[in-house]
């Protein structure tokens, strides 16, 4: 059913198929190397760690905006497929906002996963299983929220290296664990 998306997607080639949400009052940009505001968001991309590859990431330094959200949606994916959504993500600054991923059908939309506030000036892993369980078919959004502050308060949040698996997602620690049990072999 989903067709329209292109993973893995490192945003090297723009957007991946991923639509913007014309609801949003932001939008996501693509940025290489580091973002506009200085002392704020990765200075590299995580797929390459240079100043070559891409991500993609909302400026968050714009206190002025007020609380505003840049969403950009997958295309539909068929009620009966469980996915496990991986990603990358890199929130630097202060009072930045949050980060959310929600899954949405044509009567709900729910958030299931979430992180807010600085993570420091590094990439980290995110992952989130999409439960193709109830019947509906889905989308999920990638939702970054900036808050209101004062002009001081600056800050990015950045996504990379976005990826669906077939089925739940694992713990990181049991993948560890199994890929340190095959050397130990």
């Amino acid at each position: 059913m989903c067709t329209t998306i292109s993973v893995p997607c490192s945003f090297d080639d723009g957007f991946c198929g991923f639509t913007h949400d014309v609801r949003s009052q932001r939008k996501w940009f693509i940025g290489q190397s580091a973002t506009p505001t200085q002392n704020t968001g990765p200075s590299i991309d995580h797929t390459t760690l240079t100043h070559k590859g891409s991500y993609i990431f909302i400026e968050a330094s714009e206190k002025k905006l007020g609380d505003k959200k840049a969403r950009l949606t997958s295309c539909w994916f068929n009620a009966n497929i469980t996915q496990c959504l991986q990603f990358w993500y890199h929130m630097y600054g202060i009072r930045i906002g949050s980060l959310r991923i929600l899954k949405k059908t044509n009567s709900s939309e729910d958030t299931i996963w979430d992180q807010s506030e600085n993570k420091g000036d590094l990439w980290r892993f995110g992952q989130t299983t999409l439960e193709g369980n109830d019947g509906q078919n889905y989308q999920f959004v990638i939702e970054g929220v900036t808050r209101q502050g004062n002009e001081m308060e600056k800050g990015d949040i950045a996504v990379d290296d976005v990826t669906l698996h077939d089925g739940v997602c694992k713990t990181v620690s049991s993948l560890l664990f199994a890929i340190e049990m095959s050397f130990n072999s």
